[in-house]
């Protein structure tokens, strides 16, 4: 999964029932014009949010990561989920264009 953070849009991935562990890679893409941080030279962040709602404009997100990227680097991640969690919200917090995300190796259990 890849988005680019000029246009912070999440991205929703709807998981299996009873899943209780996702991990995975968060980093710049090989493509990123900026891979040092936001527009104000702070670390970039990142963030995954779960829901037991149904994915959609209603459901009700909360933050279990939030994660900063080194330089040019990855960050590995590896989160518990709680019970009844059927989707995963992955975005940018902040804001910084030219700046490409990317998000590999995911595996949820």
């Amino acid at each position: 999964f890849y988005g680019s953070a000029c246009i912070v849009t999440p991205i929703i991935v709807s998981i299996p029932v009873g899943m209780t562990t996702v991990s995975g890679v968060v980093g710049y893409t090989d493509d990123s014009a900026n891979k040092s941080g936001d527009a104000s030279g702070n670390p970039f962040q990142v963030e995954i949010d779960e829901t037991t709602d149904s994915a959609g404009q209603n459901a009700q997100w909360r933050r279990i990561w939030l994660g900063e990227l080194p330089g040019n680097g990855v960050e590995k991640f590896s989160v518990p989920l709680d019970a009844g969690i059927k989707a995963l919200r992955l975005t940018p917090v902040n804001y910084a264009c030219s700046t490409e995300i990317g998000w590999g190796n995911p595996i949820v259990r």
